[in-house]
């Protein structure tokens, strides 16, 4: 019961992009017919990406008597100046005791990854290499090693003013996939190379009584080249299309994870602007946006997908405050050029004094699919004592999609954690189930696995406040 980041083939039947998955899900939940409508009802059910898109695909599965996995992981890692390097296993438990070893999704066994790099002073160069190594496994099914590698060598010139960096990398990648099914052994391979220019400016100025604001303003220019290569023969272990915000505008792979490279030759606009308090060294207001402009198809997809055609992407920008009082909004929203609307958006506030006392009111749009609101809170009554809890209600459709509430216990050697949880069905009737974790502190725990499923369903939850 938590947002996951977890390991599915996805060139498998039944695999869908999220937004095909969450809006007819929901308006299905409230009585309306979807002709067509995929359902989670009687199938395993793997959540890649996290978040609030993360939490409402988990949520919705549950609401449909889904079965769900959850992510234990053991990691080392090793850090030296020039880079770090991990070695993690990751297997995927399911909450359904029925699902069978058969049943349950690939295994890491193991995931090693790698950074380095060796700036070459007093020359602008640096060398570098990263990657990762993984063998994914389960029973009945095709098993794999996947390397994949990219060393690069960058140039940095530019001073507090300015910045140019150009970089030029090799990506390879191989797979060697186990005979299975009556198919042989074999390997797959891949290579490309990436270019990128990254140009930057910083303009300061100084407002107020004693010069006490400095505003910024930093343009950025960041050309991308990547040609094609065909990869609709290599398998989706890990990899996802993530929605475009300002730091994926500027990323050398428009997908997130190593099965797919992402054709580009493209450059990405940006504008950001900071006010920061000179006495406290605050981050007042921070406010950006930029856009992309494409001079070809991006014709690499995952599965089941179409080429990405436009020759713009949308309009993005973002908005931050931290007023103080440990008071922090966010606006984001992203507005199409070719529809002169906005395809979605998303407001929130957080009041957070403490880790575990935070209090969180969010709305989320996208358009033609959903136009909701969101209220989560972990908050103390007593010595010892918190509530938790959250609202999850559809403003278009005029439901509670879902609301939880529980009780924290907290003291200094163990924490007990017991949560209702109350739920639409998919023939519209409400559902409840009760969760409990007893943790001991530096031991481990017993139950649920309540504590992470709060780290990821209420913002903000047991993170250190500003």
């Amino acid at each position: 019961m938590q947002s996951l980041t977890v390991i599915e083939n996805v060139t498998l039947d039944g695999v869908m992009q999220a937004m095909d998955y969450l809006p007819p899900a929901n308006r299905v939940a409230l009585g309306q017919s979807v002709e067509g409508q995929v359902t989670a009802e009687g199938k395993h059910v793997v959540v890649i990406g996290g978040g609030d898109t993360g939490s409402d695909c988990i949520g919705t599965s549950l609401r449909q008597v889904a079965r769900i996995y959850q992510t234990r992981k053991v990691t080392a890692t090793y850090q030296v100046p020039s880079g770090s390097a991990f070695i993690d296993v990751q297997d995927e438990v399911p909450l359904d005791p029925t699902i069978t070893p058969a049943q349950r999704p690939y295994r890491k066994l193991p995931e090693i990854g790698f950074d380095f790099s060796w700036p070459l002073y007093p020359s602008h160069f640096t060398p570098g290499i990263d990657g990762d190594f993984t063998h994914f496994e389960a029973p009945e099914r095709q098993n794999a090693l996947r390397a994949d590698i990219r060393p690069y060598l960058r140039a940095d010139y530019g001073n507090a003013g300015w910045d140019i960096t150009p970089m030029l990398a090799l990506d390879a990648a191989r797979y060697n996939l186990d005979a299975f099914g009556g198919a042989p052994r074999q390997s797959i391979n891949r290579a490309a190379p990436i270019f990128s220019l990254n140009t930057s400016l910083n303009f300061e100025r100084y407002w107020g009584r004693n010069d006490w604001l400095t505003q910024t303003l930093e343009p950025r220019a960041y050309y991308l080249y990547v040609p094609y290569r065909d990869q609709s023969n290599i398998p989706v272990f890990d990899t996802y299309l993530p929605p475009l915000d300002m730091q994926r505008l500027f990323s050398d792979n428009r997908f997130s994870g190593p099965d797919r490279l992402g054709d580009a030759n493209q450059v990405s606009l940006g504008l950001t602007s900071r006010f920061l308090d000179n006495n406290s060294g605050r981050q007042l207001f921070t406010v950006g946006f930029g856009q992309a402009f494409y001079f070809r198809n991006r014709d690499v997809t995952l599965p089941g997908e179409s080429p990405q055609t436009q020759a713009r992407s949308d309009y993005v920008g973002e908005l931050t405050t931290d007023l103080g009082d440990h008071l922090i909004t966010r606006v984001v929203g992203d507005y199409n050029p070719y529809t002169h609307d906005f395809d979605q958006g998303y407001v929130s506030l957080q009041y957070q004094p403490a880790p575990f006392q935070v209090f969180n009111v969010g709305y989320l749009y996208r358009r033609g699919q959903l136009n909701q609101s969101d209220v989560s809170f972990a908050w103390p009554i007593a010595r010892h004592w918190s509530v938790i809890g959250r609202w999850n209600y559809s403003i278009q459709d005029h439901q509670t999609l879902e609301n939880m509430l529980g009780l924290q216990y907290e003291s200094c050697c163990w924490r007990f954690l017991i949560v209702q949880r109350r739920f639409v069905t998919l023939n519209g009737q409400g559902n409840s189930a009760l969760y409990f974790e007893l943790q001991l502190k530096g031991l481990g725990s017993l139950g649920n696995r309540l504590s992470d499923f709060l780290h990821d369903d209420i913002q903000g939850y047991g993170q250190k406040s500003d």
